[in-house]
């Protein structure tokens, strides 16, 4: 190898030497510089493709860098003594003799791909490196061991990567922070965690590592169970440590309670988010009823209904749902076994899950229905309408429209405020004519009961 220390600029500027970086005591130790000829011998350094090999001193590491360099500008030896004066006889020869810093000395391209692949064997040596030689190299005898090698090293986790929490113990619902060491400090790294034994493709929420190969992240609080902190590095995934931890249910003092060997019960603690449904087997005909608890604000929350098996990457029908404690309507669907699941957002992660089985509708059981006192209203007349075996969910609505009006067109409506069944007035009808009364549905939106009227001048 030409040392690059014993390489000097032909125009003898430092300014003007374009691998004066690698030069820099505080960045590289022991830098050499190896023409990479294009054929099989090649004059030094007529060719323009450097490779450089040097000792990373921030990183502790041997690396590998390949430069291209203007024909004009690259270094040459430097002479090892200083020329001797010129006397008359030898400038008599000058024309015929060139002297021996113009001389070009040839360098054989096997020796150079050796002599590059002997530095490729330290323990230090990185993909990238790797990958710097297989690119100079395409034709080396060793590029199947290198490109193995190279696979090698882009799959072993770091050998010193490491997950703690500060507790043994994770109380249910409180956020987990994560500590993390030994990463190589890639901004795609990131922090997750999953449930036991769940495959590593599969995760409940997660945040970057921005960059730093240590730190703390905090992660969402979890329900009660068996979970796995996991460290990963991307391109390409893997997992590079793991920590499985218990999350366990917290217990707060009752003050009012009368059974404790201090004068006073313990009650379980609130779990955090959570999510319930009136029925665990609803018909395929009428939708699914969510009901939540203890959602975060700022978080945007949604739930879901899934096939049983769905990855938690995919999703069906969705809604979105409001902090706090409320409800949610879902799309009916056809018979089978389902998931409900609630879902936090940025980042994204499953709350909560239930089962859900929907059944084929009963076909004697009655139907959404509208009815009225009277089937002939006086112009402006408000109109009562009753209304019975509706799901009775804040969605639901009545509405009143001119008859052949399409389902897609509405006029003056009204909620059924969360009543299966019930009895709201709309507003008197300004024109004579037939009007239809109908009930509808939300997710997707749907007629399910249809009444008609006659507005009489």
């Amino acid at each position: 190898m030409q040392a690059l220390q014993s390489a000097q600029n032909p125009a003898g500027g430092a300014a003007q030497d374009p691998l004066a970086r690698w030069r820099d005591d505080d960045l590289y130790a022991n830098p050499s510089a190896v023409p990479l000829p294009a054929v099989g011998q090649a004059a030094v350094p007529a060719t323009a493709h450097f490779a450089v090999v040097y000792d990373d001193i921030s990183l502790g590491r041997t690396g590998i860098a390949l430069q291209w360099v203007p024909a004009a500008a690259m270094p040459r030896p430097a002479q090892a003594t200083e020329p001797a004066e010129p006397d008359a006889d030898a400038d008599a020869d000058a024309d015929a003799q060139p002297d021996d810093g113009d001389r070009r000395a040839p360098m054989d391209a096997a020796a150079i791909e050796a002599m590059l692949w002997e530095a490729m064997q330290r323990d230090n040596t990185t993909p990238g490196d790797l990958d710097a030689f297989i690119g100079a190299f395409p034709d080396s005898p060793h590029l199947e061991e290198a490109q193995a090698r190279r696979e090698a090293l882009l799959l072993a986790p770091p050998p010193n990567a490491a997950l703690s929490i500060d507790d043994a113990t994770v109380a249910a619902g409180v956020d987990i922070v994560v500590h993390y060491a030994g990463l190589p400090g890639d901004r795609n790294d990131w922090i997750a965690v999953a449930a036991a034994g769940a495959p590593d493709e599969s995760w409940l929420a997660w945040a970057y590592t921005d960059g730093a190969a240590g730190g703390s992240v905090t992660l969402p609080g979890r329900q009660p169970g068996d979970y796995e902190l996991r460290a990963y590095l991307e391109d390409p995934r893997i997992v590079a440590a793991r920590l499985p931890i218990t999350v366990v249910a917290t217990t707060v003092p009752d003050r009012q309670g009368q059974s404790s060997l201090f004068g006073r019960r313990d009650t379980p603690a609130p779990a955090g988010p959570s999510m319930t449904l009136d029925v665990a087997t609803v018909p395929s005909n009428m939708p699914v009823v969510v009901h939540y608890d203890g959602l975060a604000t700022d978080r945007r929350p949604w739930v879901t209904v899934v096939a049983v098996g769905t990855p938690d990457t995919s999703w069906g029908a969705w809604t979105y749902v409001d902090g706090g404690a409320g409800s949610a309507t879902l799309p009916a669907q056809p018979p089978g076994a389902y998931e409900v699941r609630l879902y936090y957002e940025n980042p994204r992660q499953v709350l909560a899950r239930l089962p859900l089985t929907v059944s084929p509708p009963d076909p004697n059981a009655p139907g959404p229905s509208l009815e009225a006192d009277k089937t002939r209203f006086a112009v402006g007349e408000p109109i009562a309408v009753r209304w019975a075996g509706m799901p009775g969910v804040r969605s639901d609505w009545i509405t009143v429209v001119p008859a052949g009006t399409p389902d897609t067109t509405w006029a003056d409506w009204a909620y059924t405020d969360r009543m299966p069944a019930g009895m709201l007035t709309l507003p008197g009808q300004r024109v004579p004519g037939d009007y239809e009364i109908r009930a509808y549905l939300e997710g997707p939106r749907e007629v399910v009961a249809r009444l008609a009227i006659t507005v009489t001048p």
